[in-house]
């Protein structure tokens, strides 16, 4: 591989690579992929200093083995096609810690004349963060949908937001009228900072305000802060900070100040309204408002003023001429004065009313509920949000300035017309829940269920002029609803049919329950709660810490919450036995805090009983089975001594194959004994310090003397300390062995290796047989399984090597699994614990 190194790059070609790229950089100048260059970014994400230089990639980085990039390099060099990849993760060793990042990167390969490649330019980017705050929009959203789902179950809620919505409307009839002309008119703009992030968002009103063009993203220092006009800049800042302390304004922000246009330079007046929204330490999260352009009031007061001045003047003037004319001069400013008063008045309701369109319109835009406003006996539509527009499947210019009846004539022949006649001739409020009305979708109709309030308006003489709709569509939530209602009747009926008991245990109350047959196995009363130790106090004793130690494991989020294990119930009251096979799942909040540990109990008490006669008969007659074959076996052996001395080739070769069958007939009998051993309890298991290399190496002389149909290839072993049962794990280990030769064509190649990983000693044999189907995988180490098929009626055995295999690895804290593709081959693997 070295004869196929590039000679070495020159500095000025070096120089003119990296002019390429602006980001993290290294450059790769072999197809071992040997570091030429790494600049300072490209080290601080690798974790490494300039030692690196001049190494092969996985070498100046090991950690990298088993991750994609080496492979993509390689293939970037050999093809010269250059590797673009975003947000891709990634483990880099940080500091001594494994760290997963997420990178956008982009491997270019740079060619020489004749077209093969020089080198590969490597460019890279750490969006790990950017990633985390869309994760965290991502999550407000999700937020936001939960406090809509909250504010839908609250009827109460909703009904004091009708009553304010009324006490509103009451108060600013004035306003309702103007609002949709206003809106329309695009006379207010709309501004959403989010002050954590920085993210800053304007409506195209507001944008026009400050003379940005509308596709243009704003920023707050750029153009919020820059677009001020100078001497207005340091009070309006200010303003904004102040809203910022609650303590201080409440996180209220109302202010009047100039805008210089970013593109056209124009000079604006504009009146800003808003409120900061605070998280629970009171650190401004958001902050929403308004903008109105006060341009025309701001240049009419000046004008006013000007005019005043003017008049002042001439006044001054009249009476230096006429002393006379001065009591007609007093009362003419007595007047201005008085217009000046009115002026200020006029100026400070036109304020109020901004304000009041500024609190109906963040009501309304604002609310999870649909709503509209209609006016008159026709009920012309004057007012609708986007929620309601999407329930009732229109535009808001097919609807605004229409009667209700021409705008939705699908609701004839449907009560809706009714109920609103009726609550504008005797103003009674009318509410349905869980109404069922037609609505129009698309070119057809569809059926929805609908929650719905109709309010009657009145104005400031207390006169009925309209009325207020809040609309709700829960379609979606009743279906779901009733089909949980008729999910949960099958599964109690479910658990009553299988005689199962139901258990419920909360981590934080520490209490625990369950149904009527799990209380009755449990001796608990009808309506008992009771704490967890209290219940775990009726398990046998021999069983009472393994239960333990499930709980405690599925409530570490870990073990992805899974709970499965079988133990003994004494019911404290009858003293009765009873086995249970327990199955549950606990379930995690977003901290990974256990909220809860729910699942079922089966009495398996019988089962029990029936395997244990099982398991004392196959003990019985296996022992009964040992003695006549130690016998027969010894007659074989003094049988195949006579035939040798008298040179008797086909006794020999006779009494050679009997020979063998008593072998498989002893290893079948002994694997019998160790099954009923395991499921009487009393298999010993002998646990001693060794090396697994040791262990290994001795296997692989076995292997090598016996096996001779297969090519069995062992890798080398590092040392590998452990405390185990050293017989029990090289029966372990020639078991899986001999199924790879039992299951492998002749001549094909098993491959035996052991390694050390995170604190584990990981053995696997790999074969090139037949393979294993996904289904029958979770099921090879159960006693007595074995796989069916055409391939299998050739073969031998009767399911207990793998399940003893399985129970010798379990009672060393260990796991055993297998990977294997049907048709490809086989890996088993096991794995216990090493010695720190």
């Amino acid at each position: 591989m070295t004869d196929n190194i590039k000679p070495t790059l020159d500095d000025s070609v070096v120089l003119q690579v990296l002019a390429q790229s602006k980001k993290a950089t290294a450059i790769y100048n072999s197809e071992d992929l040997h570091i030429r260059f790494a600049n300072d970014s490209m080290l601080r994400i690798w974790g490494k200093d300039r030692s690196v230089i001049g190494k092969a990639f996985e070498e100046a980085l090991p950690e990298i083995k088993g991750q994609p990039f080496t492979s993509l390099l390689q293939n970037v060099w050999r093809t010269g096609e250059t590797y673009v990849a975003e947000c891709m993760p990634a483990e880099l060793l940080i500091n001594g810690e494994f760290k997963r990042s997420l990178f956008d990167f982009e491997y270019k390969a740079i060619k020489n004349d004749d077209g093969s490649t020089l080198c590969i330019l490597h460019t890279a980017t750490d969006v790990t963060q950017q990633q985390k705050y869309w994760q965290e929009i991502r999550e407000r959203i999700e937020n936001e949908q939960q406090l809509v789902e909250e504010l839908t179950a609250n009827n109460e809620e909703l009904r004091s937001l009708n009553e304010e919505l009324a006490a509103i409307s009451e108060e600013n009839r004035n306003a309702l009228e103007q609002l949709a002309m206003a809106k329309q008119a695009g006379g207010v703009g709309i501004f959403d900072l989010d002050v954590t992030h920085d993210v800053l968002i304007w409506d195209e009103r507001c944008k026009e305000l400050f003379g940005v063009s509308p596709k243009q993203k704003v920023t707050y220092s750029s153009d919020f802060v820059n677009g001020l006009h100078p001497d207005d800049r340091e009070h309006t800042v200010n303003a904004v900070s102040d809203a910022y302390n609650k303590q201080k304004t409440g996180g209220k922000y109302n202010v009047k100040y100039r805008t210089v246009g970013a593109e056209d330079g124009r000079i604006r007046w504009v009146h800003a309204i808003g409120q900061v929204h605070f998280d629970a330490a009171d650190k401004p999260q958001r902050f929403i408002g308004t903008v109105t352009d006060i341009t025309e009031e701001v240049n009419s007061r000046l004008q006013l003023e000007q005019s005043e001045s003017r008049l002042q003047d001439a006044n001054e003037e009249l009476y230096a001429i006429n002393e006379e004319q001065a009591s007609i001069n007093e009362e003419l400013r007595a007047t201005n004065e008085e217009l000046a008063d009115t002026q200020s008045q006029l100026l400070q309701s036109n304020n109020n009313l901004s304000d009041s369109r500024a609190r109906l319109r963040d009501v309304l835009e604002q609310a999870p509920v649909g709503m509209c406003v209609l006016r008159g006996p026709d009920h012309v539509i004057e007012i609708a949000n986007d929620a309601i527009l999407n329930i009732w499947d229109r535009k808001y210019e097919d609807v605004i300035g229409r009667p209700h009846r021409q705008a939705r004539p699908e609701l004839e022949g449907q009560p809706v017309f009714d109920w609103l006649d009726k609550v504008y001739q005797t103003g009674e409020r009318q509410v349905n829940r869980e109404f069922k009305v037609m609505l129009r979708s698309g070119d057809g109709m569809r059926e929805a269920i609908v929650n719905s309030v109709y309010e009657a308006l009145k104005d400031s003489s207390g006169v009925i002029d309209g009325v207020l709709i809040i609309l709700e569509d829960i379609t979606d939530a009743v279906k779901e609803r009733r089909q949980a209602q008729h999910m949960q009747e099958m599964f109690n009926l479910a658990i009553d049919a299988g005689e199962l008991g139901a258990f419920y245990y909360n981590p934080q109350s520490n209490l625990f329950s369950g149904n009527e047959i799990l209380k009755k196995w449990f001796g608990l009363g009808a309506d008992e709660h009771i704490c967890l130790e209290l219940a775990t106090n009726v398990i046998a004793e021999e069983d009472r810490r393994f239960v333990n130690e499930a709980i405690a494991t599925a409530l570490n989020p870990a073990s992805d919450g899974k709970y499965d294990i079988e133990y003994t119930v004494i019911n404290p009251n009858t003293n009765i036995p009873r086995i249970v096979k327990a199955k549950g799942k606990a379930r995690f909040n977003a901290d990974g805090k256990p909220e809860s540990l729910n699942g079922m109990l089966l009495d398996i008490t019988e089962r029990k009983q029936d395997e244990q006669r099982k398991n004392d008969f196959i003990g019985m007659v296996s022992h009964e089975l040992k003695t006549p074959l130690t016998s027969v076996n010894a007659y074989i052996q003094m049988l195949q001594g006579r035939s040798v001395k008298n040179q008797d080739v086909f006794t020999a070769g006779a009494l050679d194959k009997v020979a063998n069958q008593i072998k498989k007939m002893t290893v079948i009998i002994n694997g019998f004994l160790n099954v009923s051993r395991f499921e009487s309890g009393k298999i010993h298991i002998d646990k001693q310090f060794f090396d697994m290399a040791e262990l290994v190496k001795e296997v692989e002389d076995e292997s090598l003397t016996t096996i001779s149909s297969h090519k069995v290839v062992f890798a080398p072993v590092e040392y590998t300390p452990v405390i185990a049962d050293r017989d029990k794990i090289g029966q372990v280990i020639n078991n899986l062995i001999s199924n790879a030769v039992k299951y492998s064509p002749q001549g094909s190649t098993i491959q035996i290796a052991c390694v050390t990983k995170e604190n584990f000693a990981e053995v696997c044999v790999t074969d090139a047989g037949m393979g294993v189907k996904p289904e029958d995988q979770q099921r090879l180490f159960d006693r007595y399984y074995r796989v069916k098929g055409e391939h299998m009626t050739a073969i031998s055995g009767f399911g207990i090597g793998l399940y003893l295999c399985s129970e010798i690895v379990a009672r060393h804290n260990g796991n055993i699994w297998v990977e294997s593709e049907f048709g490809n081959g086989s890996t088993f693997c096991f794995k216990i614990p090493v010695v720190n």
